[in-house]
């Protein structure tokens, strides 16, 4: 069988007036991803609906589903906060020394490791962090262009959010190697609906691959 592309989508929210450098309360929070849920339910028809991950950080909230007919799925966000010790984040997540180059290298690592938890309900190895941090780190040249990589039984796809590049987003979707093209793959994000809307407003990004797979 011939792998197939790979269509997510991602809706996101915004909880108002909230800075990153503020941790949004969690009753906002959670009134925001109520509608970035009931938004995303509304783009595939019933009985066809899948899996949603939900995940917030600072003042972002986003909710996401996969159209293909992979297994579980798994979706974070982070603000890459200049003040934390990524570093012993790391060290913490793999049991070894590591070294984030950049704070959005290490929130990138860092929603990798997090949507594979959400995915199959395990962190990644030990080996599979380092595998993750060597082959995640953003390029700030690469604009929108999604980084590919396989982790045990899961696909990831890492992008910097590209209405607010202090953000890092991953996807982790179950599926057999060979099954999925990540060149075949699209992420599309939506903003969530305003109260009384019937579907998502008029911003919307795509973000195309050919995806990078390290090596490259």
């Amino acid at each position: 069988m011939s792998p197939v592309g790979m269509h997510i989508r991602l809706v996101l929210g915004k909880v108002p007036g909230q800075s990153p450098e503020i941790r949004s309360g969690k009753r906002r929070q959670r009134q925001v991803a109520t509608q970035c849920v009931a938004s995303l339910r509304r783009q595939w028809s019933a009985p066809a609906q899948p899996e949603i991950s939900v995940s917030h950080s600072r003042g972002w909230v986003m909710a996401g589903a996969s159209g293909s007919a992979a297994g579980r799925f798994g979706v974070d966000i982070e603000y890459a906060d200049p003040a934390r010790n990524w570093d012993g984040i790391l060290e913490m997540l793999s049991g070894e020394p590591g070294r984030a180059h950049a704070p959005l290298h290490g929130a990138m690592i860092w929603t990798a490791c997090e949507a594979v938890f959400k995915a199959v309900g395990h962190f990644p190895t030990q080996t599979g962090i380092s595998d993750i941090a060597m082959g995640c780190e953003p390029n700030p040249n690469d604009r929108g262009r999604i980084v590919a990589q396989r982790c045990g039984p899961v696909l990831l796809l890492s992008v910097v959010l590209p209405v607010d590049r202090r953000f890092a987003v991953s996807v982790a979707i179950e599926c057999e190697p060979g099954s999925v093209d990540p060149n075949g793959a699209l992420i599309e994000m939506l903003a969530a609906p305003h109260d009384g809307e019937d579907c998502c407003s008029a911003f919307s990004i795509h973000i195309p691959s050919p995806a990078r797979m390290p090596g490259e």
